[in-house]
């Protein structure tokens, strides 16, 4: 099967190089040997990407437009790697062919293996839009509070430079949601959840850290095998 990975991140924006790498290690580490996924990141770099509301709308427009070439290129699935689930219900809306968002697959699985999840991210910003996102998925009985390191994007290739810092003041901020109740971590964005997968990081006290990225590749893999055999997903 063939699969096109969307990234928000990867490809054509410098700063997220390490990231891209760490990305196609990862994919190829979990991918089904006859499972062929190409790594596509944004049209261009996003000129704000720390200001959501304004960097939605650019990459809404963009990703659906991927969607789009995907389906028209034969693809089996498209699978969205942006944690903000870019574009959530225009894809769903425009395409028939399987489609799965890291976001939305992380708060589900999270909920299959554990009681509680937490989101842990690199920023404030996020934070509220991760929760945001859960609530809308109907998950927030299942939630509890998170926690953010207070970074911005420009930090993520300094992260790999000098990585202890970061994975100590991640594991910090990680103790404080385990102690909230969670019984799972959920890293996000991407750049910060493969950065702390590259360093080890799998878990806190005990609690596991989700490997985001795996999850996606893995339910892309799902829904095209549920597609073969006549389960499809609803378009609305």
């Amino acid at each position: 099967m063939r699969i096109w990975l969307q990234s928000g991140s990867a490809g054509i924006d410098p700063t997220a190089a390490k990231y891209e790498v760490s990305m196609m290690r990862r994919v190829k580490e979990v991918a089904r040997p006859d499972t062929i996924l190409v790594l596509h990141g944004p049209e261009k770099p996003l000129p704000v990407r720390d200001r959501f509301l304004a960097s939605r709308q650019l990459r809404n427009l963009n990703f659906i437009k991927y969607a789009l070439q995907a389906e028209k290129e034969g693809y089996d699935a498209y699978a969205v790697a942006s944690t903000r689930d870019d574009a959530y219900q225009e894809i769903r809306e425009v395409t028939e062919i399987p489609v799965a968002f890291i976001t939305e697959v992380s708060c589900y699985l999270a909920c299959c293996l554990a009681p509680k999840f937490g989101f842990l991210t690199h920023s404030a910003a996020t934070l509220v839009e991760r929760n945001e996102m859960a609530k809308r998925y109907g998950l927030e009985e299942r939630m509890v509070a998170g926690n953010h390191l207070n970074l911005t994007y420009r930090e993520f290739n300094k992260m790999y430079d000098d990585p202890q810092p970061y994975i100590d003041l991640a594991t910090t901020a990680a103790r404080e949601i385990v102690k909230r109740g969670a019984n799972f971590l959920i890293v996000s964005g991407n750049p910060f959840a493969m950065f702390l997968y590259d360093h080890g990081v799998r878990e806190v006290d005990g609690t596991p850290v989700f490997d985001s990225l795996a999850a996606l590749i893995k339910v892309a893999e799902l829904m095209v095998d549920l597609k073969r055999i006549g389960i499809t997903r609803s378009t609305t």
